[in-house]
């Protein structure tokens, strides 16, 4: 099974960063383990795409898309706020859907032009060492040509 790829979406972050440091270390925890298997992990909330993990009084609200891999951390709350952030999960699937898609394509995009620049330097690498060899073999030349002259 490929790994999954794990987005954090900004109302996610903001939230995150205000929880304590010690829940904030749980939940990286279940995130590193999520990116494994993320349908063995988390409670299912009445659709296979949408999940929460929890810990303490809070949930985190994460969308699973298989295609790409990825999973999208959307919502933080506590259990009070529960029903109103797992509505705002499934009301928007849509467009995060489409979010995770346009992720997919600029990280594939980008892995591209990585590529590409990385075989320009192997490439640039390669015409230095062959021009280096050239120049040796013409320095070789030049003495043959030379010793040749004197004799």
């Amino acid at each position: 099974m490929s790994k999954y790829q794990i987005i954090r979406l900004n109302e996610f972050k903001k939230q995150f960063n205000k929880l304590s440091k010690d829940i904030q270390n749980r939940f990286r925890k279940q995130m590193l383990r999520l990116k494994e298997n993320p349908d063995q992990i988390g409670k299912p909330l009445g659709c296979p795409w949408l999940r929460e993990l929890k810990n303490d009084k809070f949930r985190a609200y994460y969308l699973i898309c298989k295609n790409p891999n990825q999973i999208m951390m959307i919502r933080l709350s506590d259990k009070k706020d529960q029903k109103e952030a797992i509505d705002f999960c499934k009301e928007r699937r849509s467009s995060l859907r489409f979010i995770a898609r346009e992720t997919e394509s600029y990280l594939y995009y980008n892995g591209r032009i990585r590529n590409m620049e990385d075989n320009i330097g192997e490439l640039i690498r390669e015409r230095n060492r062959l021009a280096d060899q050239v120049a040796e073999v013409l320095e070789k030349i030049e003495r043959i040509n030379t010793q040749n002259e004197r004799d």
